[in-house]
């Protein structure tokens, strides 16, 4: 029998969005059961509703942790003055360290791509990205009526897919940062061809 949320309401939380994750992980979003999440953590689904509003803002909950980081991380990157490939690469290596950190939650981001808060966070991904073009365009000379803002958001979602093509292909670690530096270095040339054209 399912007993009723304890004293300690962070530790039920932290019990719902355990339970949460796995389910989500084993089982899909559309799967997924309030009724097991709850069961599995001990409480009752009158608890879980107690912290969470439903089904989306509980799989809000469970990735904010990644998503937080990864969108701070990104307009820290974005307001940044360094402009050089390291600072792109040192940025990249935080994010994948991260990643390695919260594989639920990456498997979760990775898996359910059409649903409305993930496609929300990559957009929001997308938007820090092309500031970050933007001002590294701009600083740079570049004539913005040629490389204009289809070609910047172009970019963001080609750096964003390559990302995840590395992180969702790839299990050791080291190789991982030899793909990202490839990758790096592969659109680093791409926009340095870019930027010496629009000139």
């Amino acid at each position: 029998m399912a007993r009723k949320a304890g004293t300690d309401r962070e530790q039920t939380r932290r019990q719902l969005l355990q339970s949460a994750l796995q389910e989500f992980t084993d089982n899909g979003y559309e799967k997924a059961s309030l009724r097991t999440i709850s069961a599995n953590a001990g409480v009752t689904t009158g608890a879980l509703y107690f912290f969470f509003r439903d089904k989306e803002d509980l799989l809000a909950q469970c990735v904010s942790p990644l998503t937080d980081y990864v969108l701070q991380t990104l307009q820290d990157y974005a307001a940044g003055e360094e402009y050089d490939k390291d600072a792109s690469y040192r940025m990249s290596c935080r994010l994948l360290e991260r990643v390695e950190e919260c594989p639920q939650e990456v498997s979760i981001l990775l898996h359910h791509r059409d649903l409305p808060l993930v496609i929300r966070f990559y957009d929001d991904v997308i938007e820090q990205l092309d500031r970050r073009h933007h001002k590294l365009f701009e600083r740079n000379g570049a004539d913005l009526t040629i490389l204009n803002q289809t070609t910047l958001h172009w970019t963001s979602h080609l750096e964003l897919e390559s990302f995840l093509q590395i992180i969702s292909h790839q299990t050791e670690g080291s190789d991982v940062k030899k793909q990202l530096r490839n990758m790096l270095w592969f659109m680093q040339g791409g926009i340095d061809e870019l930027l010496e054209r629009s000139r």
